[in-house]
């Protein structure tokens, strides 16, 4: 599952070397793993990532959601198409809503 997190990732232009990208990839994997009930576990997951990296919960937040919106700013070219599918919006999603569609996303393909 991880992999294919990572090739999502990567198709949306989200860029590794942010250290939002390691966070999402955790988040979204605990996520994936979880049925049901995403918005109040998003809330505690922010405060279990923080605890694996050693951050913060709000540096964690901060982090996925720079990462995202500067997904969103690299343009066009850059996972445009998944971008449109998967989120139907111009504007960087916020980090909920960005989550729960890419967990929607992510487990429509293993069906």
């Amino acid at each position: 599952m991880k992999g294919e997190i990572k090739r999502f990732l990567r198709d949306l232009g989200i860029d590794p070397r942010r250290m939002g990208y390691y966070y999402i990839i955790f988040i979204l994997g605990r996520l994936l793993e979880k049925k049901g009930g995403e918005k109040a576990f998003l809330k505690a997951m922010y405060e279990e990532c923080a605890a694996e990296f050693g951050t913060s919960a709000e540096n964690a937040e901060k982090n996925i959601a720079n990462a995202v919106k500067a997904a969103w700013r690299r343009g066009e070219g850059h996972g445009r198409n998944v971008k449109k599918t998967v989120f139907g919006t111009a504007g960087a999603p916020a980090n909920g809503d960005f989550f729960i569609r890419a967990a929607e996303y992510l487990r429509e393909g293993e069906n």
